[in-house]
């Protein structure tokens, strides 16, 4: 039987970690408005902040947020060949398209399409043709900013 000040205990600990995330949150968010105060200082930030350099993504670190969707779920229903599913993500991926990536969202689309209709190699096709054209500066520049 669990003891009310075990439970005491684990209520406390998780309290002290939200609250150490919260101030670590803030702190993030502190430092990102300090930055805002010259243009060349925004970019910069934003660059940095958004490459997830260091962060994420690379081989000994947890994937980045857009990498961790993808493989949970575009990859899960391609690997299931669960066409409807696979359609329904691309499409939500299409609406999710950042500003400045031409071609984003009517490559996604196409994507839905083809799945729609039971042809993975079109899709496949496709997803690889947005990862050329968007990989290299996705991850230069928004890597660590989640769309989901």
């Amino acid at each position: 039987m669990t003891s009310w000040r075990a439970l005491r205990s684990v209520s406390e600990h998780r309290a002290t970690v939200a609250l150490g995330a919260l101030i670590v949150a803030l702190s993030f968010l502190v430092g990102a408005s300090a930055c805002s105060e010259s243009k060349a200082a925004s970019s910069t930030a934003s660059g940095a902040m958004g490459s997830g350099a260091g962060i994420c993504g690379d081989k000994e670190l947890p994937d980045c947020p857009l990498q961790n969707w993808m493989k949970a779920t575009l990859r899960s229903y391609l690997n299931a060949n669960d066409t409807v599913r696979l359609a329904g993500s691309l499409e939500q991926l299409a609406e999710k398209a950042p500003p400045g990536y031409d071609g984003w969202r009517e490559t996604a689309l196409t994507a839905a399409k083809a799945a729609r209709s039971g042809d993975l190699p079109a899709a496949k096709s496709e997803c690889k043709h947005c990862h050329d054209q968007h990989r290299n500066r996705f991850r230069a520049e928004r890597r660590a900013v989640a769309l989901f």
